[in-house]
């Protein structure tokens, strides 16, 4: 909802093909951004373990074999993430904790 609240206002405000069509593809890339495929591969990478919990004897080494092809796409997404300088908060914001006031 809130993608398409954001094109209505973009065709309100300043209709023009050109506009329309950066609104749109802007905002297609950003479902795939590294964040969004970040979450994706360790939501696969949960499910893989839940999996290889109840996987029988016959499916075991297919459940070791995706868990590990998903661990590893998470890490290297982490990766990717760690070497463009991503920061999961920001650093503005951060307050410093006093260990003598709790």
């Amino acid at each position: 909802m809130k993608v398409d609240k954001e094109i209505l206002l973009c065709v309100i405000k300043d209709f023009s093909w050109k506009n329309f069509k950066k609104c749109i593809l802007t905002k297609r890339v950003d479902e795939h951004s590294l964040e969004v495929q970040i979450e994706l591969a360790k939501k696969a990478w949960l499910i893989a373990q839940n999996q290889l919990e109840w996987a029988d004897r016959d499916m075991l080494e297919a459940a070791i074999l995706q868990t590990t092809a998903c661990e590893r796409k998470y890490m290297a997404l982490l990766k990717k993430a760690r070497s463009e300088q991503y920061q999961t908060w920001d650093t503005k914001e951060l307050t410093p904790v006093v260990a003598g006031n709790c």
